[in-house]
């Protein structure tokens, strides 16, 4: 999962970031610095998914944000991403 994609899904979380995090086993603790720290819900959603990614390395698969989104009942989301992988993968392959 690249920066950009990241970037991109975290213009759609929004204001669901924590309620997200809690579903991805992102600590309270981390929660709440990436509130402190960031001002805009684009800017927390993608810390949140960096340090996500960074935290579980190659176990932070879009098959996991995919099952946490349609926990919080953002199955819009989690199909927007599926959406993207596909695209992403038809590009790859045609090149």
């Amino acid at each position: 999962m690249s920066e950009e994609f990241i970037t991109d899904v975290s213009e759609d979380i929004g204001t669901c970031w924590k309620e997200l995090g809690t579903k991805l086993n992102i600590s309270a603790s981390k929660i709440h610095n990436i509130d402190d720290e960031c001002k805009r819900n684009r800017e927390k959603a993608s810390q949140l998914l960096l340090s996500w990614k960074q935290t579980n390395g190659h176990r932070a698969t879009i098959g996991i944000l995919e099952t946490a989104l349609i926990d919080i009942d953002r199955k819009d989301i989690a199909e927007k991403l599926l959406s993207m992988l596909n695209f992403s993968i038809h590009i790859t392959v045609i090149s």
